[in-house]
C-alpha cells in the first residue's frame, strides 16, 4: 500500500478587515500547474491582465468557505461567487492564497530562524603550509 498523493490544503484565517472571523480553505496546485501559472503571471505586464489570472487561477482551488449570503445561506463557491464578493474581500483573499501558497506568515508572527549550525571542524597546520 502506497502513499496516497492530495493536495495540501492553506486555510485562510482573517483576523482583521471586511473579512474578519471568516476562513477559506484553498488546495495547493500541481508542480506543473504552478509552472504554468507562473509563466502565465511573468509573461503578463498589465497589472489588471496578471489580477484577472490570480482570481481565474485561485477559483478552482478554493476547497470551502464559510462565506453566507445570509444566515444560513452558503455564498456560491463558484468562480461567479467570487466574482461577486464586495470589492474589499476579493483582494484580502487572494492576498492570503498568495501569503500561503509563498510560505509567508499574515499575521507576521513567524517563528526566529533556526540558530546556525555549529560545526567543530579540527585546525591542524599541513605541511607545507606555514
Amino acid at each position: 500500500m502506497g502513499k496516497l498523493v492530495e493536495p495540501t490544503h492553506y486555510t485562510l484565517t482573517f483576523a482583521d478587515g471586511p473579512l474578519q472571523g471568516a476562513r477559506v480553505t484553498v488546495a495547493s496546485m500541481s508542480v506543473r500547474e504552478t509552472w504554468a501559472y507562473n509563466d502565465k503571471l511573468n509573461e503578463l505586464s498589465d497589472t489588471s491582465a496578471r489580477y484577472r489570472l490570480m482570481v481565474n487561477t485561485l477559483a478552482p482551488l478554493i476547497v470551502s468557505w464559510d462565506l453566507e449570503k445570509a444566515p444560513g445561506e452558503a455564498w456560491p463557491l463558484t468562480l461567479d461567487g467570487l466574482l461577486s464578493l464586495p470589492d474589499d474581500w476579493l483582494p484580502a483573499i487572494v492576498t492570503g492564497w498568495i501569503q500561503a501558497i509563498n510560505g509567508v506568515d499574515p499575521t507576521g508572527t513567524a517563528p526566529a530562524p533556526p540558530d546556525p549550525i555549529e560545526a567543530s571542524l579540527p585546525m591542524e597546520i599541513l605541511p607545507g603550509g606555514g
